[in-house]
C-alpha cells in the first residue's frame, strides 16, 4: 500500500492542477478546432477569430486576405496594416455603390503568414471552407482575396513546397499533390488519424489543452524560441564573451515607413529572387501547387475570391523586372488562373502605387497599404457584383 502513495499524490497533485487551470484558464478553442496543432499552426488565431465573428448576429461583410508577409502586413504598426485600413474603404465604396451590401459593416481578416507559398494558402483556404461552411451563416456575405506572389516561383525559395507542413494533413484528400509537392504523407505523428482521435479525445483535459495558454500566459509565447533566447543571454554573459549592446525596438512611426530609397537596399542582392525554376520542371513546386490552388477555387464557387497578383517595387528591382521569364511567368499565372475562370486583379505595375509607398521589394509603407486597401475595394466592389448577377 505504501508503495502506492507516491502514485495517489501525483494522481492527487494532477487532479488539484486540472482544477486550478479550469478556474484560472477559459477553454482552448483553437486547440479543440485542431488538435494535430496544439501549439498552434500557420494563422490559426485568426481564423478562429473569423469563425466567432460569424457566430454573432452582427449583419457583417467578412473580406478574407489570403496570403503571405504582403497581405500579413508584418513590418506594419498598429492602425498602419491592410486589415485596418480597408474597412473603413470599403465601408464608403459600398455605401456609394447603394446596393445590396450598403449598410453591412465590414470586417477584415488576414489569414496570412510570412513566405506562405501556393500549398499553404490552399490548406488554409481548404480548413476555413470546412469550418465556415458548418456555420450557420456558411459562406454567406463573404469575400475571399487570394494572393500570388511570383517570388516564391524562384530558385531562392524552390527548397520547399510548403512553409508550414503542418498545415499537410488539410491536402491530404489529394495524396498525388503531395507526392508531387514532396510533402511528407499526414499519416504519421500528430497528422496521422489515429492520433488525431486520441488527441481530440485528450483535448477535453485542461492538462492537455492548455499548454498554449500557459506558455503565452508564463513566457509571452512558446516555450522553445524563449528558453532558446534566454539560454543565448545566458551565455553572451559567460566570461570572455564580450557584452552585445541591446538592440532597440523602432517604435517611431516615420523611421518604420521609411521608404525603399532611404534604407540600405542594393538591387544585386534580390537577383536570386527573380530567377525562376522553368514551370514544367519537377521540382517548380508553387506552380504545380498554383494549378491546385485555382482548380480549388473553381470547384468552390460558393466561396466568392478573386486573385491577387502582388505588387513588385519596380523602381528598385529596374531590369530584374523586366527580364522575359519575369513577363512570361506573369502571363502563365494569369492565364492558369482564367483557365479556371477566376477573375484576376493585376496589381504589378500599378500606377497608384509609387515608388515611396514600397519599403522593399514588395512590402508596403502605411501609404502603401492605404493606396493598396482602395484597389483591393474596388475589386471586393467587383466580386461581389459578379456574384450578385449570378443569383
Amino acid at each position: 500500500m505504501r508503495r502506492l502513495r507516491p502514485f495517489g499524490f501525483a494522481l492527487l497533485f494532477l487532479l488539484l492542477f486540472e482544477c486550478v487551470l479550469r478556474a484560472w484558464l477559459p477553454p482552448d478553442l483553437r486547440v479543440q478546432r485542431d488538435v494535430r496543432n496544439p501549439f498552434g499552426c500557420f494563422a490559426d488565431d485568426e481564423l478562429l477569430r473569423l469563425e466567432l465573428a460569424r457566430d454573432t448576429d452582427e449583419d457583417a461583410l467578412d473580406v478574407v486576405l489570403v496570403g503571405d508577409s504582403v497581405l500579413a502586413s508584418v513590418e506594419n504598426g498598429p492602425g498602419e496594416k491592410l486589415v485596418d485600413l480597408l474597412p473603413p474603404l470599403l465601408t464608403q465604396r459600398l455605401a456609394n455603390a447603394s446596393g445590396p451590401y450598403a449598410h453591412k459593416s465590414v470586417r477584415v481578416f488576414s489569414i496570412s503568414m510570412s513566405a506562405a507559398r501556393a500549398a499553404d494558402q490552399q490548406a488554409a483556404l481548404t480548413l476555413l471552407h470546412q469550418r465556415l461552411s458548418s456555420h450557420r451563416k456558411g459562406l454567406r456575405d463573404l469575400v475571399v482575396v487570394v494572393s500570388s506572389n511570383i517570388l516564391f516561383f524562384s530558385k531562392r525559395f524552390a527548397s520547399d513546397a510548403m512553409s508550414y507542413p503542418c498545415l499537410a494533413y488539410a491536402l491530404s484528400d489529394d495524396p498525388l499533390l503531395l507526392r508531387k509537392l514532396g510533402v511528407p504523407s499526414p499519416s504519421k505523428g500528430l497528422w496521422g488519424e489515429s492520433d488525431a482521435r486520441l488527441a481530440k479525445a485528450l483535448s477535453h483535459l485542461y492538462l492537455f489543452q492548455q499548454r498554449r495558454h500557459l506558455a503565452e500566459a508564463l513566457a509571452g509565447g512558446p516555450l522553445r524560441p524563449q528558453l532558446r533566447e534566454k539560454l543565448v543571454r545566458a551565455l553572451r554573459r559567460l566570461p570572455g564573451h564580450p557584452p552585445q549592446p541591446a538592440q532597440p525596438q523602432v517604435i517611431d512611426a516615420a523611421v518604420r515607413n521609411r521608404p525603399w530609397f532611404l534604407r540600405d537596399h542594393k538591387r544585386e542582392s534580390f537577383t536570386a529572387h527573380y530567377d525562376y525554376v522553368p514551370t514544367d520542371s519537377a521540382q517548380a513546386w508553387n506552380f504545380i501547387a498554383t494549378r491546385s490552388l485555382f482548380g480549388f477555387l473553381h470547384a468552390h464557387p460558393e466561396l466568392a475570391s478573386f486573385v491577387m497578383i502582388n505588387p513588385h517595387n519596380h523602381h528598385l528591382i529596374g531590369p530584374l523586372g523586366q527580364t522575359d521569364s519575369y513577363k512570361n511567368l506573369m502571363q502563365q499565372i494569369k492565364q492558369l488562373a482564367f483557365a479556371h475562370g477566376l477573375y484576376v486583379a493585376d496589381y504589378d505595375r500599378q500606377p497608384a502605387l509609387r515608388s515611396e509607398h514600397f519599403l522593399d521589394i514588395d512590402h508596403f509603407t502605411r501609404d502603401g497599404n492605404a493606396a493598396l486597401s482602395a484597389l483591393i475595394a474596388e475589386d471586393v466592389l467587383r466580386a461581389l457584383s459578379a456574384r450578385t448577377q449570378t443569383r
